[in-house]
């Protein structure tokens, strides 16, 4: 849990935000570590309902899983000092002559975001993989 203490040492109080953003290889290599010898606890937790959109629980605290999670490094921060910044609105672009033998109509959506932390000392990452 050095994750969490380094947010705590900066002064940062949990208000309900901490949590964690791992990849699907580390979230299958803590799903298999039991947290006690002989009981059927494991660091990943599954939330009930909710582990079809990716969410569990690891240490305590929310955790969420995501495939762009490049290097599989863990992410752990107070997520209501995450900032995102919409540049120039949602673009829809429909397409309907790529799939026109399927009878089908592409539409793409590109939103151009930035992602920046309040305050940098909310976020800190892992400097190798958490499925190591």
């Amino acid at each position: 849990m050095q994750f969490a203490d380094a947010l705590e040492d900066a002064n940062l109080q949990n208000d309900g935000t901490f949590g964690f953003v791992v990849s699907p290889k580390t979230k299958a290599k803590l799903k298999a570590i039991p947290c006690a010898v002989n009981f059927p606890k494991y660091l990943w937790e599954g939330r009930p309902g909710r582990e079809a959109v990716g969410l569990g629980q690891y240490g305590g605290y929310v955790s969420k899983l995501m495939d762009e999670n490049l290097v599989g490094q863990v992410l752990f921060a107070q997520w209501s000092q995450c900032m995102i910044c919409n540049w120039a609105g949602i673009d829809f672009l429909s397409d309907p002559y790529t799939l026109a033998d399927n009878f089908l109509v592409r539409i793409a959506i590109h939103m151009l975001v930035d992602v920046e932390w309040r305050h940098n000392i909310a976020a800190c990452a892992s400097t190798d993989s958490g499925a190591q």
